[in-house]
């Protein structure tokens, strides 16, 4: 067999060429060598891409970050039974500590409604899809009120944040209902979802107002 200068070989010298180790260096002689910090971020968005296909409990092996990233939301939602502060501010923790609270998010203790009103307040119950809310109704220094004020509050607040407000509204001849809003304060639950199922305690605290027959119209 002759092999002249330009000429493809035939043959079974020609039939290795076509194997799977010959394609193997075609593709890796074709491919330009990529930097590691570019490899890593290929093999996430791949681990990323894998995980939506896939789901269930086992996607969370292929990712470690959706793990953190469900406990930090977790934490955000979710207070905590016990009493005490949240987690204090990062330069007052330890090194350890800080890995800690990275990994599993800041404690968050249910929000509780500790100072006392300096006006009469009626302690009453308002039922809600939520479960049963605890609030304070007060009515103005003056004999016949302007109308009635409902008072809520944010995230990790309570009734009594809003005492300030509902001190000034009283002045202005107005009547006030402060509530604990669903996992806060006297409330039932130990959860918010910032915002969206707390539209019924709101719903809940307007329907109550006007079914008072004592009450102004809010």
């Amino acid at each position: 067999l002759r092999i002249g200068a330009g000429r493809v070989p035939r043959g079974p010298a020609r039939l290795r060429q076509r194997g799977p180790a010959a394609a193997h260096r075609r593709q890796a002689a074709a491919t330009p060598p990529q930097r590691p910090a570019l490899q890593g971020a290929q093999n996430l968005l791949g681990a990323g891409r894998g995980l939506a296909h896939r789901g269930g409990p086992r996607s969370a092996a292929a990712g470690p970050g959706n793990v953190v990233a469900f406990m930090h939301a977790w934490r955000f939602t979710h207070f905590t039974d016990e009493g005490g502060m949240h987690s204090p501010n990062p330069e007052q923790l330890t090194a350890s500590h800080k890995l800690w609270v990275l990994l599993t998010g800041v404690r968050n203790p249910k929000p509780q409604s500790l100072l006392a009103p300096s006006f009469a307040v009626q302690n009453i119950t308002i039922a809600s899809p939520n479960g049963p809310l605890s609030a304070w109704y007060a009515r103005p220094d003056t004999a016949a009120p302007k109308g009635t004020v409902a008072l809520f509050h944010g995230y990790t607040g309570s009734k009594a944040h809003l005492l300030h407000e509902a001190g000034y509204f009283r002045h202005l001849g107005y009547a006030v209902l402060l509530v604990d809003q669903t996992g806060n304060g006297n409330s039932s639950g130990n959860r918010t979802t910032i915002g969206y199922r707390e539209a019924d305690d709101v719903a809940a605290a307007v329907q109550y107002l006007r079914a008072q027959k004592h009450a102004a119209s809010p």
